[in-house]
C-alpha cells in the first residue's frame, strides 16, 4: 500500500483521534490496522486534494547547522557529486495548522466517521 499523504485538516483529525485513543489506554500501535490502513490511508487520504498541505518553514538553527556542516565537509576536502547548494534546507510550502478553519476540520472528522461506519457496514472493519 502506498504511503499516502494527508491534507492538513485530515492530519489534525487523525492527531486528535490518536490523542483521544491514548487517553483511553489505546496508544499507538493499538488498532494500527484501523488507524493507519483504514482511517488514514483509505478514508482520509482520499480527501488530500481538497485540503491544503502542511507547510514547514526551516528553522534558523537548521540553516546554521547546515552551513557549519557544509563548511566542515569542504574544509576536509570531501568530494561531492552534485552541488553544495543541493544540501541547503528548503521550506515546504503549505499552511500552518492554526490557519485551518475549524469547519474544515469538522468536515474531515465527519468524513472519517462516515467512512469508518461504511467500512463496518460492508463488513471490512
Amino acid at each position: 500500500m502506498a504511503n499516502e499523504s494527508l491534507g492538513l485538516a485530515s492530519l489534525l483529525v487523525l492527531r486528535r483521534v490518536n490523542e483521544l485513543l491514548a487517553e483511553r489506554d489505546l496508544a499507538f500501535p493499538a488498532g494500527q490496522g484501523v488507524r493507519k490502513r483504514t482511517l488514514a490511508k483509505t478514508i482520509l487520504a482520499a480527501r488530500r486534494d481538497a485540503e491544503p498541505a502542511l507547510g514547514l518553514l526551516t528553522p534558523p538553527w537548521v540553516r546554521e547547522q547546515t552551513e557549519r556542516t557544509v563548511a566542515a565537509l569542504r574544509e576536509a576536502g570531501t568530494r561531492l557529486v552534485g552541488d553544495w547548494a543541493d544540501l541547503d534546507p528548503v521550506d515546504v510550502p503549505g499552511v500552518e495548522p492554526d490557519d485551518v478553519p475549524l469547519t474544515d476540520v469538522h468536515e474531515a472528522a465527519l468524513e472519517a466517521i462516515a467512512g469508518l461506519v461504511a467500512e463496518q457496514v460492508r463488513g471490512r472493519g
